[in-house]
């Protein structure tokens, strides 16, 4: 068996799951604000891209929205910070590559939830995966993709095996989705981990100059290393994150 990654092994079974979930049941007396923050809850949050690489919000900040998102995690190895350092390096000068901060499997687009649909959610996504089973994730190569306002270029390792078992999760939150009304994942959706990224649509200039040295690149993104050993998923939603095991 590959070395993989198994997910989330620091957590008992005391998780933070279950203490989200008792303490929105709590009903705590709000307490007035000292006269210094009086009137902050009304302000608008202006975005400040310098506070996060440039990058603009996908979703304009509002009061009781919270930005959400369905996942598989990656803990960074040394195989991924050397893949990451020749791919910058290939595509240097010219395009600055940024690292991706947490590296993830999407199972989701990033979606909005209201505060008081968050509990109901999480039960009913809950539900769904009861009848999924763990299962292993291997990168087969990688992949350039742009995002849909054509504002960032990802680099992206895309997903061979344990495809099936992605596909046929994306089914079930995507009917979860449609009972919120929320859009679905993408209809042709490559499922791939992002490792890099950078502004703009340079998705051309990159194949261009990442494919010249593709036997290179392939070989660093099919190290075992990649692997990941899937038992749970992620589903974050503003601040919190819910564990959501896997059978």
């Amino acid at each position: 068996m590959p070395s993989s990654l198994l997910l989330l092994s620091a957590y008992d079974s005391n998780s933070d799951e279950e203490q989200d979930e008792d303490n929105n049941d709590v009903n705590q007396t709000r307490l007035p604000l000292p006269a210094s923050l009086r009137g902050v809850e009304t302000e608008e949050v202006e975005d400040d891209p310098s506070l996060h690489d440039g990058r603009y919000r996908s979703f304009p900040h509002k009061r009781g929205n919270w930005t959400s998102l369905i996942y598989i995690p990656y803990n960074e190895t040394v195989s991924f910070d050397h893949l990451f350092d020749q791919l910058f390096e290939l595509c240097s000068p010219g395009i600055k590559l940024i690292k991706i901060k947490d590296p993830h499997v999407s199972l989701t687009k990033t979606f909005v939830l209201l505060y008081h649909w968050i509990k109901e959610f999480h039960l009913s996504i809950k539900e769904k995966i009861k009848v999924l089973h763990s299962y292993e994730v291997c990168f087969d190569g990688i992949e350039v993709y742009c995002n849909e306002d054509q504002s960032r270029t990802f680099l992206g390792l895309t997903v061979g095996t344990g495809k099936n078992e992605i596909e046929s999760t994306v089914q079930l939150f995507d009917s979860c989705l449609k009972e919120y009304r929320l859009e679905p994942f993408y209809k042709e959706g490559s499922f791939h981990m992002s490792i890099a990224w950078c502004h703009g649509n340079k998705k051309t200039a990159i194949k261009e100059r990442i494919f010249a040295k593709k036997s290179l690149i392939d070989t660093l993104s099919n190290k075992s290393e990649f692997s990941i050993s899937v038992n749970a998923y992620i589903f974050k939603t503003g601040f919190k994150e819910f564990i959501l095991k896997l059978q």
